[in-house]
């Protein structure tokens, strides 16, 4: 992983610096936008009780959430805090979108840095050149693409959204003594598992995510403010989600691209969308994925409906 994410940093040097159509606040300079400790996360609109009617919160978490990307079935969570490091846009622009994503996984109780500059695990990159960036990255190191099979590779890498996330996961057991092990399909460590076995419910086992490469192709994505744009990727950086091309059954940023959603889309982070992400971080991560759907779901509704 380490010569991975070195391949990857001299990669960002000669990455194609994508133009923004966004105009800076007035009287900002763009090189010059805040931290993380200057951006806050306004709350949303919560959603209506028609919104929130039936089971729409149920079909909310399943259309949107992907377990696959893990070697045991699970949603994974964050196990290490949050560093983000974005590039290919002015340094301005790199830092803002840096800041939002780390402002947004702090509101979702993802684990959180105590120490500058940190580590990134969360890389950011627009390119003009997306498939060319991706295919030269697996053709060195498969792993970039998180856990799937040989047979996988060619429909993983392949850019079909404006915006992607491939995640690195791993898993390790409770009461481990052989600590965590990254997700490989090809027979490597397993996690040893010593004091607790599974069940038809617990599978003795927490899922992490390690680290997220999300590619932003520069052609598509013009035109839509920095900020829409920052939320969308923070969505699909700090979670498993399955894009879909219609409309959620509630209001989420990820309408924002989704081709076939011909209703006003919203144009930043939505009420369901934190409630999701923040219950991610915060139910029983040992669950098999029917369970985590059901935890989230009761989580999210709670949340949603200021219980």
């Amino acid at each position: 992983m380490k010569s991975l994410w070195l391949r990857l940093a001299v990669t960002f040097i000669f990455a194609n610096k994508v133009a923004w159509s966004q105009v800076p606040p007035s009287g900002s300079s763009v090189d010059a936008w805040p931290s993380m400790d200057e951006v806050t996360v306004i709350a949303p609109r919560p959603p209506t009780a028609g919104e929130l009617g039936g089971d729409s919160v149920a079909r909310f978490v399943t259309s949107h959430s992907n377990p696959l990307d893990t070697a045991v079935g699970q949603l994974a969570h964050w196990k290490n805090a949050v560093c983000v490091e974005t590039s290919g846009l002015s340094p301005g622009f790199n830092n803002f979108v840096s800041a939002r994503i780390e402002a947004i996984a702090a509101a979702v109780k993802a684990p959180q840095q105590t120490r500058t500059p940190c580590k990134p695990n969360i890389h950011v990159i627009f390119t003009t050149q997306p498939q060319k960036f991706i295919d030269d990255q697996v053709k060195s190191d498969p792993a970039i693409l998180g856990f799937h099979y040989m047979a996988q590779v060619k429909n993983l890498k392949n850019i079909d959204h404006p915006v992607q996330a491939w995640h690195v996961t791993g898993r390790e057991a409770d009461g481990s003594v052989g600590g965590l092990a990254i997700d490989d399909a090809w027979g490597g460590p397993m996690i040893n598992q010593t004091t607790r076995l599974a069940t038809r419910i617990k599978l003795g086992v927490q899922s992490y995510v390690l680290s997220t490469l999300v590619l932003v192709d520069g052609n598509k994505v013009l035109g839509y403010p920095i900020g829409s744009i920052s939320d969308y990727i923070a969505m699909i950086a700090l979670s498993q989600i399955r894009l879909t091309d219609g409309c959620g059954v509630l209001p989420s940023i990820l309408d924002l691209m989704a081709t076939a959603c011909t209703r006003e889309k919203s144009q930043s982070i939505t009420a369901a969308d934190l409630a999701y992400l923040k219950s991610i971080n915060t139910v029983g991560q040992e669950l098999d994925y029917s369970m985590q759907k059901v935890a989230i779901e009761v989580k999210m509704r709670q949340q949603l409906e200021g219980r």
